[in-house]
């Protein structure tokens, strides 16, 4: 390895500790069941784009946690906001006897 000009060797990272803090980090965010999404996440989760995803977020069409200046969404939150934008479908149930499609009665 090549010395610096005052004859120290520059400073290098320990590898054996950069891959114990990435397993640790790795194992973390597996045992947590409810995780904080970031924008880039939240998009790919909901599969939508990032501009989307960031309108949601900025919007507050969804609960977000402020951590200083940036926002993440919790995945539990990202879930009800799946089900509050669930929609039945728009077809027919059964047809009758002559072959009319019955369609469904709006609720009240």
């Amino acid at each position: 390895m090549s010395k610096t000009t005052d004859g120290h060797e520059p400073a290098r990272p320990h590898a054996r500790w950069t891959l114990a803090v990435t397993a640790d980090a790795a194992a973390a965010r597996l045992a947590n069941e409810d995780p904080l999404l970031t924008q880039a996440e939240l998009a790919e989760y909901l599969s939508v784009s990032a501009r989307t995803a960031r309108t949601i977020m900025e919007e507050r069409r969804i609960t977000v946690v402020a951590i200083g200046r940036s926002l993440r969404v919790r995945q539990s939150a990202a879930d009800a906001y799946i089900v509050a934008c669930t929609q039945p479908a728009a077809r027919p149930v059964r047809t009758d006897s002559y072959g009319r499609d019955v369609w469904l009665r709006p609720a009240a």
